[in-house]
């Protein structure tokens, strides 16, 4: 509900940089005083902010919401994005776009990875999984070791001490 009204919202915050004056310093009771050197315009300011952060919003929730294999290739723009907002809000830079795949690379991994694992866990505790014994089931190249008939995971028993998937099927 609270995902849906954001969607449903998110074109009046990107226009929200509308009520923001065309002044170079501002002050302000919610934000306390702004000042725009980079930009030389509050307004301005707001308008390249808000254009970056709504489109990180709006990935961020598709990104929590996809069900698809790939979702993770979504982190990639989230980002550039959460680069770009860093740099307009730092005034003292002076170039904004530049360097930042180097940055982004070491930040992806670390971010994949633990959406990864928080993901993972996620979903064995709603299917009931035992992540600790499917990790004792199956090996590094694939194979499911044979488990003992009275097993909880309730693999029929085989001749064999490894098999593969396909002969599982049959």
């Amino acid at each position: 509900m609270f995902t849906a009204l954001v969607i449903m919202l998110s074109p009046l915050l990107f226009y929200a940089y509308q009520g923001f004056p065309d002044v170079k310093s501002w002050e302000s009771s919610v934000f306390g005083t702004i000042q725009s050197n980079y930009y030389g315009s509050i307004h301005t300011l707001a308008w390249v902010l808000f254009g970056k952060i709504v489109p990180f919003f709006l990935l961020f929730i598709w990104f929590f919401t996809c069900k698809h294999w790939w979702y993770h290739v979504i982190l990639v723009p989230i980002s550039m994005y959460v680069f770009q907002i860093f740099n307009i809000l730092n005034d003292d830079l002076k170039f904004i776009d530049t360097g930042e795949l180097v940055l982004i690379i070491p930040i992806i991994a670390i971010v994949a990875a633990l959406s990864y694992t928080i993901r993972t866990k996620i979903f064995d505790r709603l299917y009931g999984v035992d992540l600790d014994q499917e990790l004792k089931r199956v090996r590094w190249n694939g194979k499911i070791v044979k488990i003992p008939a009275d097993s909880p995971l309730n693999i029929p028993e085989v001749g064999d001490d490894e098999v593969d998937d396909e002969e599982l099927d049959d």
